[in-house]
């Protein structure tokens, strides 16, 4: 079994190591992929198609929403869970407006590791049932 690949985008460097070593600690086996410009996360999700982005939503360039809605245009990664990160954007209205873009799940900064641990798994399971239903979707579609 492949390793899962998570990108994490945050343009602030010491979230990038904390989440980091949250992810390690959850697994050993991970492809975790970091970076801190929004615009080389959309080319690395593009061309690496991770399970789950994990995307911080003020940064430069491309916000986390913007980069979202990049995300959802696009057929290879439109699927793909992205887990929102904000110490900012805290009202009910932003939560809703990361949903409306396409956002899968929402994390308040600063980031408490037993929750970020378990909306990650949350993603990954998602991540895994989506590509089930598109293996079984392909071999239907190959029998009708």
């Amino acid at each position: 079994m492949e390793p899962k690949k998570i990108l994490i985008v945050d343009d602030d460097n010491n979230n990038l190591q904390l989440y980091n070593a949250y992810l390690k600690e959850m697994s050993s086996t991970f492809e975790i992929i970091k970076t801190n410009r929004s615009k080389k996360a959309l080319k690395s999700a593009k061309t690496r198609l991770p399970d789950v982005i994990l995307t911080d939503w003020e940064m430069p360039s491309l916000t986390g929403l913007e980069l979202i809605a990049e995300l959802q245009k696009d057929d290879s990664t439109k699927d793909i869970p992205v887990i929102m990160l904000t110490g900012i954007m805290l009202s009910s209205e932003n939560l809703k407006d990361a949903f409306e873009a396409g956002a899968t799940d929402f994390i308040h900064k600063p980031v408490r590791k037993n929750e970020f641990i378990a909306r990650v798994n949350a993603a990954l399971k998602l991540s895994e049932s989506i590509k089930t239903i598109k293996e079984l979707r392909a071999v239907i579609e190959k029998g009708l």
